[in-house]
């Protein structure tokens, strides 16, 4: 057994808030390609894609809204201070 883990794992976690027994107007879905791990969360009016990419580092983020597509990049943003990139050699 390796004294330590040689996978490194990443999570992204949705939070939908709701009132007990409403339904969120929001739908969530998992998004898989190649080194990038994200989510998409569709709603009434817009539609988010947050990507976690392990090869390039930093996260990407997509908003689709009156159909046009806004992507931005943030190697550090705000509330994502501890999301480290993976090391080249892990």
């Amino acid at each position: 057994m390796p004294a330590t883990p040689r996978a490194e794992d990443s999570f992204l976690v949705v939070l939908l808030p709701t009132f007990v027994g409403e339904q969120a107007p929001h739908h969530t879905r998992l998004l898989e390609n190649g080194s990038r791990l994200g989510v998409e969360v569709a709603g009434p009016r817009r539609t988010l894609r947050w990507w976690l990419d392990s090869a390039e580092g930093g996260i990407y983020i997509e908003e689709i809204s009156h159909g046009k597509t806004v992507r931005t990049h943030s190697a550090n943003p705000p509330g994502f201070a501890g999301h480290a990139p993976r090391r080249p050699d892990a």
